[in-house]
């Protein structure tokens, strides 16, 4: 796994888990409906290029060669994410967001609370495990995303992620002398628990919102 597969992976799961509510997983590769649907989806731009270069309207119509695989990919994709859509809807239907409700309650979202919450984070998480981090960052992206004041969120907003921005920085900086680094396994490693908190944080922030990395300062914005 390299550098291009794992923001491939990142994008997809930050797609679906911010539009759906479900957890693709394809960084951990652990889910094997959700890798087959990344294959599928991966597959599919391959054979779109060779619409360039191929009489592929006669295979369309013939149901032949590529554009019948083609066909079989997207027939993967579709089914997957109609599923999606029919679980989510008996999901809303039949359970309540216990966390969201609790972590919008007005009592918990204070200012001095959510600002200090954001000071202590660094030494907060310190000792947590990766999979705890990011549900740290989620439940303050829940918070964030509550606050009414633009303003206000736009500075929580960076102040949540100035910790993985600078660690993302610091990559890309040591990248620019030496892009081998992005081949060794601890930097890749780093690299996947920086677009997990960042999947994180979006999926706190909800459908209104992304978090982005900025190239030269490593900041986040809302688009």
């Amino acid at each position: 796994m390299d550098l291009q597969d794992l923001l491939m992976r990142s994008t997809l799961d930050s797609m679906f888990k911010v539009g759906f509510g479900f957890d693709l997983d394809t960084l951990s590769g652990s889910n094997e409906a959700s890798n087959r649907s990344m294959e599928a989806f991966d597959e599919s731009n391959g054979l779109v290029y060779w619409r360039f270069v191929d009489l592929w309207k006669v295979k369309r119509y013939l149901n032949i060669g590529s554009e019948a695989a083609l066909k079989e990919k997207i027939k993967i994709i579709d089914n997957f994410v109609y599923e999606l859509i029919q679980n989510k809807r008996k999901q809303l239907k039949n359970e309540e967001r216990f966390t969201r409700n609790v972590l919008l309650n007005d009592d918990i979202l204070s200012i001095p609370f959510v600002s200090e919450l954001l000071t202590t984070l660094p030494t907060t998480i310190v000792d947590l495990e990766p999979h705890q981090i990011h549900a740290s960052y989620e439940y303050v992206g829940y918070m964030i995303q509550a606050e009414s004041e633009e303003t206000e969120r736009d500075e929580y907003l960076l102040r949540l992620m100035d910790l993985p921005n600078q660690q993302w920085v610091e990559i890309i900086g040591y990248a620019h002398g030496n892009m081998d680094l992005l081949k060794d396994q601890d930097v890749i490693r780093i690299v996947l628990n920086i677009l997990k908190t960042n999947t994180s944080v979006a999926t706190g922030l909800g459908t209104d919102w992304k978090v982005i990395f900025a190239p030269d300062d490593g900041s986040c914005a809302r688009n």
